[in-house]
């Protein structure tokens, strides 16, 4: 028992392994630990004091009363309002509200923290057929972050930029586009081309429909409590809310409202064969489980509609993160050193272009924000200019990798890669005698 509690407190605690954003946490890791909670809260709740209680006639003692609460609680019970009337005998189930879910909402609960995982295993299981674990990435940039040791620090962003770069140079297709062109076709091309890495946009498409599935998910929970639970969930919070503003007591008339979703006091019917005849009882039970379930899921609803918001933000951002070519250029260009003037300004963003169209593309600029949202800003801009001194050895080593398709390998290197024709050789990669293409 001590172990599973260790388990499920340290689980939303993991600091390391981190490959991907706060608000997917939110998803796979925070209500995945609140769901588990819940349903070990429910379960203990069972074994330790009694999930219902049946007032049974005056005649009934010992086995039957245990024969009474056992059968009500594994057939069901059904609700009633105070203020209305029994079923007529002619048709005495038609009207009657059942109760079916209360003995298994801790299963319910696991169910629903499964799903929540769900789209964890899938971008964990996925994200490797790329070439790169970008788990492995942000681990080893971790160990980047809290080493002090410089020649340590050396060999962790040399293991990080061969490990991108392995994937960059291969992933390497087509001609760059100098600007981001405002069309069906190129957003088709650049964005949502097919999964592949010589587009070099799989991690980024991967990612963004791991997310989508986090919202389909909350979408899909928060509808499909309405069926599991025979209430409008969708809505369960905005009735708790009118009921506190009008100000009912909640131990009284919600609790007994027609519309409750967890009623305390339910109805049993069951039939007992005595002497050739069969006798009908109708007895009242309360439900002390539903205390307990009524708090646990109202709780939900909150944080449910609180992580929803969240995850559509946070997709929103992330989608117009990989369409706008500027932006990469931009976040790219706050991490590269030699960009930047005595006064600290942002010089020369051309020459990032092609650095980020022709050999980030849309995974490497993806990998490096992943960085810098599980990392620090000196990380991310250490392993940044790793992979631009990364990117200038190939092109020295390979030059007729620079070509682009459709031309001849004797092809002047300058019409290729103008912009980089004004860069400072020994500024930019000083262990480089001709770094320029």
């Amino acid at each position: 028992m001590e172990k599973i509690i260790k388990t499920i407190s340290s689980a939303a605690t993991v600091g390391e392994g981190n490959d991907d954003a706060f608000t997917d946490r939110l998803n796979s890791r925070y209500t995945v630990v609140i769901l588990m909670a819940s349903a070990f809260l429910v379960s203990a709740s069972l074994y330790v004091g009694k999930p219902i209680q049946c007032w049974s006639p005056k005649h009934m003692t010992g086995n039957h009363n245990a024969y009474m609460n056992n059968y009500c609680w594994v057939r069901n019970t059904y609700y009633l309002p105070w203020a209305e009337q029994f079923p007529g005998s002619e048709n005495p189930d038609s009207e009657k509200r059942m109760v079916p879910y209360y003995q298994w909402i801790p299963f319910i609960l696991l169910g629903q923290a499964l799903l929540f995982y769900l789209p964890k295993l899938i971008w964990n299981g996925l994200n490797q057929k790329v070439g790169v674990d970008s788990d492995d990435v942000l681990e080893v940039a971790h160990k980047l972050t809290t080493c002090e040791k410089l020649e340590k620090k050396h060999n962790l962003l040399k293991l990080i930029s061969n490990q991108v770069h392995r994937v960059l140079a291969s992933g390497k297709a087509g001609k760059f586009y100098a600007g981001w062109q405002c069309n069906v076709k190129h957003i088709f091309v650049k964005i949502c081309s097919p999964f592949g890495t010589g587009h070099g946009n799989y991690l980024t498409l991967l990612y963004l429909f791991h997310k989508l599935l986090y919202i389909l998910n909350l979408f899909t929970q928060i509808f499909m409590l309405n069926k599991i639970l025979s209430t409008a969930f969708n809505v369960y919070g905005f009735d708790t809310i009118a009921h506190w503003i009008q100000g009912d007591n909640l131990d009284s008339d919600w609790t007994n409202s027609p519309d409750v979703a967890f009623p305390r006091v339910t109805f049993c019917d069951f039939d007992i064969r005595r002497m050739g005849n069969v006798h009908r009882y109708t007895v009242q039970c309360v439900l002390p489980i539903n205390m307990y379930n009524e708090k646990i899921y109202m709780f939900l609803w909150f944080w449910f509609v609180f992580v929803l918001a969240a995850s559509i933000i946070d997709f929103l951002t992330w989608f117009f993160r990989a369409c706008l070519f500027s932006d990469r250029v931009k976040f790219i260009s706050n991490h590269l050193n030699f960009l930047r003037d005595e006064d600290g300004s942002i010089n020369k963003k051309d020459k990032v272009e092609i650095f980020v169209g022709d050999y980030l593309k849309q995974d490497g600029c993806f990998l490096l924000r992943l960085i810098s949202h599980n990392t620090n800003n000196m990380t991310t801009t250490d392993v940044t200019n790793a992979l631009w001194d990364k990117w200038q050895e190939w092109q020295s080593e390979n030059p007729e990798d620079a070509d682009s398709e459709g031309n001849s390998s004797d092809m002047d290197k300058s019409q290729l890669y103008p912009a980089l024709d004004d860069v400072d050789d020994k500024a930019v990669v000083p262990p480089y005698e001709d770094s320029s293409v």
